[in-house]
């Protein structure tokens, strides 16, 4: 457990004080803060594996930090853990991106055995996502052609897809936004394609893992397996807020053209 990392959020000196030492025991590396700006500036400045996080703490609230997480390191998984759960909070929680929701009081081991599922739920997903991009390289080596998805609108090889501001050249697979050239990785590629043939209709993750792999995946995988991608793309699209790809909470992602 020496190289798995634990971000401990919890306003309670104590609590925090205990869970961090009992991690380290166990053989985790473990740090613990006291309040959500503290962790958004932790999950900035190191990887964490899994992160424990109290939901109702002064200021912000945990939800924000989970929203942020999205954004800065969706590969970290957000485990609830607070004295406060009701149904409410548990779906908000859990629509907003958290792994798992715990209620104390709880048990170390009880807590342990949630962080390791995670952790093991995680290197599931990396072995998966390992085979998909073996696959991909494989099709691609063959020449075959890439699946379009059920309901896609086909596009010729040598035509051009036009999508609000985003122009997509199908047959060099090359892509521009406002007339300014994207870099784009090919899974984000993939991604950006999958959006423009879907403009305006909000696709959940199972259905884009079929539109840019051809495989089914159960809702979870498949967006702990695209999230960090769509985050990436939707970095190279511009501001936050006049970004065309935008999650919508508890169903998918919409691009809007």
């Amino acid at each position: 457990m020496a190289d798995k990392h634990i971000l401990i959020v919890d306003d309670e000196r104590t609590t925090r004080r205990a869970l961090r030492e009992a991690f380290l025991q166990k053989g985790y590396q473990a740090d613990a803060v006291g309040s959500a700006q503290e962790a958004i500036q932790a999950l900035k400045t190191r990887p964490y594996d899994v992160a424990i996080l109290d939901l109702q703490m002064p200021g912000m609230s945990g939800v924000h930090v989970l929203t942020k997480a999205e954004e800065i390191t969706p590969h970290t998984a957000i485990i609830i853990l607070t004295a406060h759960a009701s149904a409410d909070t548990a779906i908000t929680a859990l629509r907003s991106g958290a792994y798992d929701y715990l209620r104390k009081p709880i048990s170390l081991q009880a807590l342990f055995t949630a962080v390791e599922t995670a952790l093991h739920k995680q290197a599931e997903n990396r072995r998966k996502q390992k085979a998909l991009a073996l696959l991909q390289e494989a099709v691609a080596t063959l020449g075959q052609p890439e699946p379009l998805g059920h309901g896609a609108t086909a596009v010729t090889d040598n035509s051009t897809l036009n999508a609000g501001d985003i122009v997509i050249n199908v047959r060099q697979q090359t892509a521009t936004y406002q007339s300014q050239p994207l870099e784009l990785t090919p899974m984000e590629y993939k991604l950006l394609l999958a959006f423009a043939r879907h403009p305006n209709t909000v696709l959940s993750y199972a259905e884009l893992v079929t539109m840019t792999h051809a495989v089914e995946m159960e809702e979870g995988e498949a967006r702990a397996m695209l999230r960090t991608h769509i985050f990436r793309l939707r970095q190279k699209l511009g501001r936050e807020e006049e970004c065309p790809i935008q999650s919508v909470r508890g169903r998918g992602v919409i691009f809007q053209s």
